[in-house]
């Protein structure tokens, strides 16, 4: 089954790409490296295996994407049938076994209704021309021997006849007219209500459609626009308009008014025009969806078309993949194919959680105003906490069900004494594509190396100020030095961007923003500034939060190059770029601006309970069933109703404020 992609992998195996191979998530070899293998070992032996696990990697994945292509084709035309049939049924009975014969009698019993519905001056000028016309008819069937002759009072009693059915005619065409209206609102509310209940397969319909698309050549794709095009902008298409437009009024009752349908067609048509023609040429690029090899699973490049908000995955049959090119079309796919999201991860709303946060201790060196409370909070007795081995099994649990990314968090993870097996665990979980972490800094220069080692993939590290003083005050401890030294020690160890994460507090250190964005000018740094948010015993205040306009105008000032970044769906921070900077700057707007609608996060504290919202005061236990010895299929359980519980966003910023929640310390930041 090779094929030319198979062929070019063979050619990149052997040449080299960019100086680095990567085989199945493996670490990058430079050029020197492989020499130094090669001479080693027998160089055609080790191309030939090279060759073989391309070859028979790329059979496999193609048998398994026919194997989703046909399960989402399959479940997309049934539900294309419903979309269909429902609504037309709703329709159909609503109109011909409620509305007609309701109105029916109602017109045979109330006059009013009688007048309302009875013959409009424009239908008594049309039945003026065809009793005229039936007029003509009697006279010609005279005149030609075909029908005996009558007489002038005959004559008036065959067309008072005619002139009835008219009436009867063009009073029940009002009457449907009528119900026309009423039934065609039910048709658009019921298929409203299935696409807004069904949104996880509106988005499996998208991907199917997209698929579908993405096969069909660059030729006939341009055969499919040109022909579309045609029919409702070309030369041939005023008549088309007309018609359409002619019978759409009349099925609803109006009268038909041909000077308006005619300015209509004069203009509408040309602007549409005009319109595909800009977007067909800026988007000539994208039209064409070309299929690249990834350097390491060959799985496709994802579609460049709008995100959508979600989409739903079978347990055991969709990709994550895929899943990932729907939810997320700008994102690149990255080394690894992560695991089939099954239903245990989607909300109500049809939102997908692939994040999970995972708190490894209550435990900090610091004591952060906006964390805890100068007195420190209570800490979670040790027996109570999650192991090791418990985290690992939970971790494994979340992957194996859709999960592609981790991040570790605190309390400060790093003083977890067994960090570097969680790690290393954790990072051999396979679907698992980004082991994240979150952490102040104070130990991280010196351990760092290890995480690195470990398969820690990105960081982020805590800084609220650049002054040692400022630093002291808000954190109750001195270390701004060890914290600054673990942010060039991880930009040493080529971690690109390194986050550090800042909360802005007015009157405190806001005065600093355009400091920090200068941290971005000469190294991989993304500033994320946050606006300051409530938790239980951080005294929030409205007067200390800066909202994300203000931060906003603040550096655009001081930095006219800014430009605002595509941020993917999911994605929590509004990312802008400066010119002629490396790094770039964030803004996270959970208080202004909160990003509920594509949320993907789910926290798993150190004790053991998953909390679905961070704002949220729900939280359900996964220790306390696991320690009694529940399986897995149970567990799932558990957190599938945790996540269907969640809500489609959470309160506002006061009502936040007034929720019972825990310290920060507890959730992890």
């Amino acid at each position: 089954m090779k094929n030319e992609e198979s062929r070019r992998w063979e050619d990149w195996i052997v040449e080299g790409d960019d100086g680095k191979i990567e085989i199945g998530g493996s670490r990058d070899w430079d050029d020197d490296g492989v020499g130094s293998l090669l001479e080693e070992e027998n160089e055609n032996g080790l191309v030939r295996t090279f060759r073989d696990l391309v070859a028979q990697k790329e059979d496999d994945d193609i048998l398994y994407e026919d194997r989703v292509f046909r399960y989402a084709s399959f479940n997309s035309a049934k539900f294309v049938a419903v979309l269909i049939l429902i609504p037309w049924a709703l329709d159909f009975v609503v109109h011909d076994y409620v509305l007609m014969p309701f109105l029916d009698r109602y017109v045979k019993t109330v006059p009013l209704a009688a007048e309302i519905f009875d013959v409009r001056r424009s239908q008594k000028l049309e039945m003026v021309k065809e009793l005229k016309i039936e007029k003509a008819r009697f006279r010609l069937e005279e005149e030609i021997g075909k029908s005996p002759p009558l007489s002038d009072e005959e004559l008036w009693w065959e067309l008072r006849h005619k002139a009835l059915e008219l009436r009867d005619d063009y009073r029940i065409e009002n009457r449907k007219a009528f119900a026309n209206i009423w039934s065609d609102m039910v048709f658009g509310i019921s298929l409203f209500l299935i696409l807004y209940l069904n949104q996880s397969k509106v988005a499996l319909l998208k991907f199917t459609g997209y698929k579908i698309l993405s096969n069909i050549s660059d030729t006939g794709k341009a055969f499919l626009i040109i022909l579309i095009t045609d029919i409702f902008l070309g030369y041939h298409s005023e008549s088309g308009w007309q018609t359409l437009l002619e019978i759409i009024v009349e099925h609803y009752g109006f009268q038909v008014d041909s000077s308006a349908i005619t300015i209509f067609v004069c203009f509408i048509p040309v602007i549409l025009d005009a319109c595909v023609k800009l977007w067909n040429s800026v988007m000539a690029a994208a039209l064409t969806m070309r299929r690249y090899v990834s350097t390491v699973t060959g799985w496709r490049k994802p579609f460049p078309f709008p995100s959508f908000n979600s989409f739903w995955a079978d347990s055991e049959v969709i990709p994550k993949t895929y899943a990932t090119c729907c939810t997320n079309a700008a994102e690149d796919l990255v080394k690894d194919k992560a695991n089939p999201v099954s239903d245990m991860l989607v909300d109500r709303f049809g939102r997908m959680h692939t994040y999970l946060r995972i708190s490894l201790t209550e435990r900090c060196n610091l004591r952060c105003h906006y964390c805890m409370p100068e007195e420190g909070v209570e800490l979670t007795p040790t027996p109570q906490l999650l192991s090791h081995q418990e985290i690992f099994r939970l971790a494994n649990l979340f992957v194996t069900s859709g999960v592609n990314k981790i991040r570790l968090t605190g309390g400060e993870p790093t003083l977890r004494k067994d960090i570097q097996d969680i790690c290393f665990n954790l990072s051999s979980l396979k679907g698992l594509k980004a082991l994240a972490f979150t952490t102040n800094g104070i130990t991280l220069a010196k351990k760092l190396p290890m995480l690195k080692q470990c398969g820690v993939t990105s960081l982020n590290i805590s800084l609220d100020t650049l002054v040692p003083a400022k630093f002291e005050f808000m954190t109750r401890r001195k270390g701004h030095h060890k914290v600054i030294e673990s942010i060039n020690a991880a930009i040493d160890l080529g971690y690109n961007p390194v986050k550090v994460n800042c909360v802005v507090m007015r009157g405190f250190n806001d005065d600093e923003m355009c400091d920090f964005v200068n941290l971005t000018r000469d190294k991989p740094i993304n500033v994320r500034f946050i606006e300051f948010m409530p938790f239980d015993g951080n005294v929030w205040n409205v007067k200390k939060l800066v909202p994300y306009s203000e931060m906003l105008d603040t550096v655009s000032k001081q930095f006219p190059g800014l430009k605002r970044l595509n941020d993917p769906l999911t994605e929590t921070a509004k990312n802008f770029k400066i010119d002629g900077h490396t790094g770039t700057v964030s803004f996270i707007t959970s208080m202004t601006e909160h990003f509920c609608a594509g949320c993907n996060r789910l926290r798993l504290l150190a004790d053991g309970n998953l909390k679905v919202c961070l704002f949220g005061p729900s939280e359900v236990s996964l220790r306390d069933p696991l320690r009694s010895g529940a399986g897995d299929e149970e567990l799932r359980e558990i957190i599938g109703a945790a996540v269907k519980r969640k809500k489609a966003a959470h309160a506002g910023m006061f009502d936040i404020a007034k929720t019972a929640n825990r310290p920060m310390i507890h959730i992890g930041g």
